[in-house]
């Protein structure tokens, strides 16, 4: 995925995560996001991203979630045979997390996220 904000690399294999997971986003926490879910639901994935995240976090959160869904969709294929709805809460440090997809390509987000700036760390 390209765009005038980022440049976007995702590889992902549904297999059982033989090959590993490698994120870097340019967003800690976003890394850390990805990372856990593909080491959860056991996915290669491989992540690569240069964003403008010297303006803001944004467009590279954004983008970068963007091409992911868009990769899963054609690793998914017809989709034959999979749950539509599926929902898991996970525990990482003082965050929980909560998600639920719908493969039907409903998009929804819902949040309470409070962030601070002094809770990123310069140069990461």
């Amino acid at each position: 995925r390209h765009t005038k904000e980022t440049n976007i690399l995702v590889d992902l294999v549904l297999d059982g995560g033989d090959q590993g997971v490698s994120v870097d986003a340019g967003i800690p926490c976003l890394n850390e996001f990805f990372e856990l879910l593909a080491k959860s639901a056991q996915l290669s994935l491989t992540i690569q991203c240069k964003g403008d995240v010297w303006v803001d976090d944004h467009h590279t959160s954004e983008d970068v979630s963007i091409a992911v869904g868009q990769v899963l969709t054609k690793a998914f294929g017809s989709k034959a045979g999979l749950n539509r709805m599926w929902c898991s809460k996970a525990v990482h440090g003082d965050a929980e997390v909560e998600v639920t997809m719908d493969l039907s390509n409903r998009p929804c987000l819902i949040h309470n996220l409070s962030l601070h700036d002094d809770e990123y760390i310069e140069g990461t």
